[in-house]
């Protein structure tokens, strides 16, 4: 298996991994959490932006940042930070980061004052 055959596989399992946890029959779930409404940002890994979500219908409630994976992870993180603030969510947003999407969403919580935004983060890989 070439590496390119490989990035497929694994873009796919983690593409129907994503699509099992946010189904249709968590939509209420995802609406309120805890009493609250609450907001998915997902921050995919390493060449997966344009594969996993780019064709799919995502859930009410769940956003998907986009960035470059050829720039800085301190300047996607800051790019992240700015697009949390300007959700203008009334509560705090749970932040899903797989592979360089987590390192993406640790810098903007840490180091890009997005922590006052943020409730959790979730980091896969």
């Amino acid at each position: 298996m070439n590496f390119w055959d490989f990035l497929q596989k694994e873009t796919t399992a983690f593409q129907k991994h994503v699509r099992s946890q946010f189904d249709s029959e968590l939509d209420h779930y995802l609406e309120k959490v805890d009493g609250e409404k609450t907001l998915y940002v997902l921050v995919p890994g390493f060449l997966e932006k344009g594969n996993v979500f780019a064709h799919q219908e995502l859930p009410r409630g769940v956003k998907v940042f986009r960035y470059n994976f050829l720039k800085d992870v301190r300047q996607s993180g800051e790019k992240l930070s700015r697009f949390i603030s300007g959700l203008n969510m009334p509560e705090k947003i749970r932040v899903i980061g797989r592979s360089e999407g987590g390192l993406v969403a640790r810098w903007a919580i840490q180091a890009e004052g997005a922590d006052s935004y943020v409730k959790l983060l979730a980091t896969i890989g």
